[in-house]
């Protein structure tokens, strides 16, 4: 009679039941459906915050440049082939000697990002479309 209920016991861990498997499915498919429609735009703000990694990183090299011989370089540059862009965001490089200012325009799917095309200048000046402020957008 002992080995009976063992078996029996045995017999009640295997496996899930219908109702079980169900029942996680559900979870899965709520779970899903909550967190999928946040994810494009956490893509898009992680992918802004890298841009504003690479502006800060040429800005950063600018004014070492300009430590050295009291000027930036007179450039007017296109970063997106030399490594300093990332792949959502083209970053371009205006200056004069005195001043310059750095851009980041989204492409492909970053265009319906919140901040849209942003400028970073010499005297740390952050502009950003779509009339966003700084506290939205870094």
């Amino acid at each position: 009679a002992q080995g009976y209920k063992m078996m029996n016991f045995r017999k009640k861990l295997n496996g899930f039941t219908l109702v079980e498997l169900m029942i996680t499915i559900v979870i899965i498919a709520l779970l899903a459906v909550i967190a999928y429609p946040t994810y494009p735009a956490q893509v898009r703000k992680t992918a802004r915050k890298e841009a504003i990694g690479v502006v800060l990183d040429v800005a950063g090299r600018l004014e070492r440049i300009r430590s050295q011989l009291m000027a930036y370089p007179t450039v007017a540059a296109d970063l997106t082939n030399l490594g300093q862009t990332t792949k959502r965001y083209g970053v371009t490089v205006a200056s004069t000697g005195a001043t310059f200012t750095i851009t980041a325009a989204p492409s492909g799917d970053q265009t319906g990002d919140l901040c849209g095309t942003f400028t970073y200048t010499n005297v740390g000046l952050w502009t950003f479309g779509n009339s966003q402020t700084e506290a939205n957008c870094l």
